[in-house]
């Protein structure tokens, strides 16, 4: 038998890996630990025009949870179970899984309307012969952890709250191609990236310290946008210090995938002044790990 959570878990935060790690603990033997998913929360539904855009894209989420030791994730289509009633739900799509366990956040609820609740989780569970935990919220300086706070927090800037609340630092999948220096200054060596995937929240226009773990410490700039379905416009401007990366701009391929972690928001224009404390900032970082 097998031990279920369910959410939309857009970031894998925090508050989603407690979820997972109560889920891994709940198997059973020969059993599975299995998230139940969607691409998109119900907001993207209701009201796309207000919706802010997604954290991670549903591929990364899934690998992410595979890494926590999520063994199966099933992509659930909210238009198709949006109308259905609670007890459905859990006959037609919990039941043929065989949970043993179902494991859920202390606000989850499903079914038309939102009028399955946790406590008829658990009653109706009894019946169909599975049990229910409800896990509680979890607090990072007394501020609940959720998707929503961390897009607030991406979208002003504020990378260092959105790293503690995911508990890992926020990361950007793309390739990169050869760019001119433009306005950056001309001792970097620079790049233009493209983000894998459409729809994320958008980040708050200026430089980060970043980093890859093949080309080390870069400059990344997220450029403003002038209009609401326009792609963001990044760029990557690698410091150096940190690796022998000077002719890799001369043999970059398009094709591959470059993952970059952002660390910090420096400043929405760069200067001397930022580039010497991004570098600064940089070598302690590198001296850390």
């Amino acid at each position: 038998m097998n031990a279920l959570t369910i959410g939309i878990f857009d970031g894998i935060h925090a508050g989603h890996r407690r979820l997972i790690r109560h889920t891994i603990k709940k198997r059973f033997s020969k059993g599975q630990a299995v998230m139940l998913t969607f691409r998109y929360p119900p907001e993207y539904y209701f009201n796309p025009h207000d919706f802010e855009g997604l954290l991670y894209r549903p591929e990364e989420k899934e690998r992410r949870a595979r890494a926590l030791g999520i063994d199966r994730v099933e992509a659930l289509d909210f238009p198709t179970l949006k109308d259905m009633t609670p007890s459905e739900f859990v006959d037609r799509i919990l039941g043929p899984l065989d949970p043993s366990w179902v494991i859920v956040g202390y606000n989850f609820r499903f079914g038309r309307h939102r009028t399955g609740t946790t406590d008829f989780l658990r009653a109706y569970g009894k019946k169909k012969g599975f049990q229910t935990m409800v896990v509680p919220p979890v607090f990072v300086n007394g501020i609940k952890v959720s998707s929503t706070i961390i897009r607030y927090f991406l979208k002003n800037g504020e990378i260092l709250k959105a790293n503690a609340f995911l508990n890992q630092p926020y990361l950007l999948e793309g390739t990169l191609a050869r760019s001119s220096n433009g306005t950056v200054l001309p001792s970097l060596f620079s790049l233009r990236f493209t983000r894998t995937g459409s729809g994320y929240v958008p980040l708050h226009p200026g430089y980060y310290l970043a980093r890859n773990r093949h080309l080390g410490h870069a400059l990344f700039l997220a450029s403003s946008r002038t209009q609401r379905n326009e792609p963001p416009d990044f760029s990557v401007h690698l410091l150096g210090f940190d690796r022998n990366n000077p002719r890799f701009v001369e043999t970059v391929d398009p094709k591959t995938p470059y993952d970059w972690i952002l660390l910090d928001y420096l400043s929405p224009r760069l200067d001397r002044a930022v580039l010497e404390a991004a570098r600064g900032r940089g070598h302690a970082e590198a001296g850390s790990r």
